[in-house]
């Protein structure tokens, strides 16, 4: 890695400056006041990103498993041996988002720290963090063309670039192979119709009582109101739209097939989580994200080569579409030295730091180039789901994404529960957020 991580040379220079749509929606979390954000931005050209030797920083996200940690750590340990740093990782072990809230307000948030897209924007709303183009304009090693475009433009609020993306996952159709072929199904289904046909043969077949697993919280339904076009919010982020027609045809869809019992429900099932339910063999059929794959390989070796995943279904009037999880690193308009903390961003985010932590299998890699690397080609299974970010949508809805999401998920939980129809439970959604978050 390239120790002066600064320069004058613009190659890394920004070319996708697009502003976040879902991120125009006016107000924020109640961070007004509480986070207390600095009106003056830091100038890059006053600090000398060159040499850090003796520079203490500090840096924190989530508490996670024992592979993150030491993983993460090594990378701290790499850093501060090339810049001769130091640098204090300590993570945050329960309540990460409020902790975060607490220690801006307070002036003591880390240099450099997590920041999760369904909450980033209310964050960045309230100008409390470090705009970061500024440095990576000046970047030889790190360039955002390399990253796939909806991480980018999920860290981008009001033109600005505030957080790099650290990973993301996408949601993907895990199917167990031969239970398919059993059922009469060469291959796994690639349109709304076709997944009907497969469940049902599967239902027909009779190995299990329930072809799919979903559970109670909706996630199945937002991939789906994407492919058929719609979305949460307007495009301008002023109001909810989630009960247009498409909304409503994706719920109906989801609802139908639970209906029919091709989809089973956690109280139906017996199992907690998608990995479980496929990993025990309960379920042919599952819409999860790239995390159950770690955990079909760890907990469930004697079934983990049986299930593989594919790209979502889609309508036959729709387009590709999924929905995306990611998390970025920012700095804090509190940090006394940008600069530095961004080197430090650079180095876990660029080429070679995102391949080491891509090839802990834990999430994807946010570089669009890696779908090449060996890791990827000896994967296949998280090489589709990191294809996929192209076409991924980022569970980002602006600044009140989470009053959002606490007015929609109860909705989609009483639809998917049979206690309402899928038109009602979403025009009561968008109208208590158009009247009482928006």
């Amino acid at each position: 890695m390239s120790r002066n991580r600064i320069s004058h040379d613009n190659s890394g220079r920004i070319t996708r400056r697009r502003v976040v749509q879902s991120a125009a929606a006016a107000g924020a979390l109640g961070l007004a006041g509480c986070l207390g954000g600095d009106d003056d931005e830091t100038d890059p050209d006053e600090i000398d990103e060159g040499d850090l030797e003796g520079t203490e920083l500090s840096l924190t996200g989530w508490a996670t498993d024992d592979t993150e940690y030491e993983l993460l750590q090594e990378q701290v340990e790499q850093f501060e041996e090339e810049y001769g740093a130091d640098v204090d990782y300590e993570p945050i072990p329960s309540e990460y988002e409020r902790q975060v809230q607490t220690q801006i307000g307070a002036g003591e948030i880390a240099d450099a720290f997590y920041l999760d897209a369904s909450y980033y924007a209310s964050f960045a709303s309230e100008g409390v963090l470090v705009d970061l183009e500024q440095y990576i304009e000046e970047d030889d090693d790190l360039d955002v063309d390399d990253f796939f475009d909806p991480l980018i433009e999920a860290f981008t609020y009001d033109g600005t670039l505030y957080g790099v993306p650290k990973d993301f996952s996408t949601l993907g159709l895990f199917y167990n192979e031969p239970m398919l072929e059993n059922a009469g199904v060469d291959e796994p289904p690639e349109t709304w119709d076709e997944l009907r046909e497969s469940l049902e043969a599967v239902q027909e077949e009779g190995e299990v009582d329930y072809p799919m697993f979903a559970s109670d919280d909706g996630r199945m339904f937002f991939p789906l109101l994407f492919q058929k076009g719609g979305q949460v919010l307007s495009e301008d982020g002023d109001e909810c739209v989630v009960a247009s027609e498409e909304g409503v045809e994706a719920l109906e869809f989801v609802v139908e097939l639970l209906e029919d019992d091709l989809i089973g429900r956690p109280s139906e099932t017996g199992y907690e989580w998608h990995g479980e339910a496929l990993g025990s063999e309960g379920v042919a059929m599952a819409v999860e994200g790239t995390w159950a794959i770690a955990s079909l390989e760890s907990e469930f070796s004697d079934v983990d080569d049986d299930v593989d995943v594919a790209h979502l279904p889609i309508p036959e009037d729709g387009e590709q579409a999924t929905a995306a999880y990611t998390v970025c690193y920012s700095s804090s308009e509190h940090t006394e030295d940008p600069g530095a903390a961004y080197t430090l961003i650079s180095e876990l985010t660029d080429s070679e730091g995102m391949q080491a932590w891509a090839e802990q299998g834990l999430a994807l890699s946010a570089h669009e180039d890696h779908d090449d690397l060996e890791y990827y080609e000896d994967h296949p299974r998280r090489q589709t789901m990191l294809e996929a970010g192209d076409w991924a949508e980022v569970m980002n809805f602006g600044p009140e994404s989470g009053e959002i999401m606490n007015v929609l998920t109860p909705e989609l939980e009483g639809a998917i529960t049979g206690q309402n129809d899928p038109q009602t439970a979403l025009e009561r959604a968008q109208e208590q957020i158009n009247d009482d978050v928006l």
